[in-house]
């Protein structure tokens, strides 16, 4: 197990060094080349693009009024991303068709669009960051899962440490393209590095740096993560202090709130509820063992 978080750990953190640059946001295209020119090979839906107009095979011949056509393929695709939110004006050639004399004939028709930044373009990459607040989940896919973490904070003696808890996707929901996640996960244990990595992507992503980036450990040291981390993790009440379990009063003992489940019972109620719980109990270590 230890050996497999290592690996996961480090993968993490490979991936995140290779597009910890990558700008924010695009129109929601994907461009690509077509007899010499560079046209537009899929729109993508939530963008932009999808939301004014744009359509599969208009020729990209202008971006922000500049000529684009001594420029590659990769310069017009970085030229078409940037700050989430940010303008764009596009100018295209859309090849549509006509008829001369009974003949069907195509003509390139300029088309003009003022479009907005506003597709995320990590959402096709394996590592993504949400910020919600001071609050961050990270989504990714690792091992052919999709996965998502969030950033808990944890108690440790006298100390705070940040971790990362991941759950795996369990079904795909095409309408609002997004993904279900497990109700419950494990915790990963993550290389110094890798937050350093994690707030690179906050800063590109939305111009401002991560509540740990002034401690990109795991060790909470920052005072504003610290409160928020004790914010998240109240201690828990004192031994003998009343507590509710569902209508039954119990009170709190070591971090729990302990109940007398057959209180008020009589000696028949109370001899059926323990024979009743040791029969659930040999039919779980049955299950169990079978």
């Amino acid at each position: 197990m230890k050996k497999f978080i290592l690996l996961m750990s480090l993968l993490i953190g490979s991936i995140l060094v290779t597009y910890a640059d990558v700008p924010n946001a695009g129109v929601g295209v994907v461009l690509q080349e077509c007899e010499n020119k560079v046209c537009v090979g899929n729109v993508l839906p939530y963008g932009s693009a999808n939301e004014k107009g744009l359509k599969i095979g208009d020729i990209v011949v202008e971006i922000d009024n500049i000529p684009v056509e001594n420029l590659s393929l990769r310069e017009i695709q970085s030229r078409m991303i940037g700050k989430k939110d940010s303008n764009i004006s596009l100018k295209v050639l859309r090849k549509e068709e006509y008829y001369l004399f009974c003949f069907k004939k195509t003509k390139l028709v300029p088309y003009g669009f003022n479009l907005v930044r506003n597709y995320e373009i990590d959402k096709i990459l394996p590592v993504q960051i949400f910020k919600n607040g001071d609050r961050y989940t990270v989504k990714m896919k690792l091992q052919g899962q999709n996965l998502c973490c969030d950033v808990v904070y944890r108690k440790n003696g006298a100390k705070y440490t940040r971790k990362l808890n991941c759950r795996k996707a369990i079904e795909y929901n095409n309408y609002r393209d997004e993904y279900t996640y497990a109700s419950s996960g494990n915790d990963i244990e993550i290389p110094t590095e890798t937050w350093i990595n994690f707030d690179k992507l906050v800063f590109n992503k939305y111009n401002t740096y991560s509540i740990w980036h002034s401690s990109p450990n795991q060790i909470v040291k920052d005072n504003k993560e610290l409160q928020l981390a004790k914010t998240l993790n109240p201690p828990p009440p004192k031994n003998g202090t009343p507590c509710k379990m569902g209508s039954i009063i119990g009170v709190w003992r070591n971090g729990s709130c302990i109940v007398d489940m057959t209180r008020g019972m009589t000696k028949q109620e109370k001899e059926d509820y323990f024979r009743a719980k040791e029969f659930e109990e040999e039919l779980e270590n049955y299950l169990r063992n079978k």
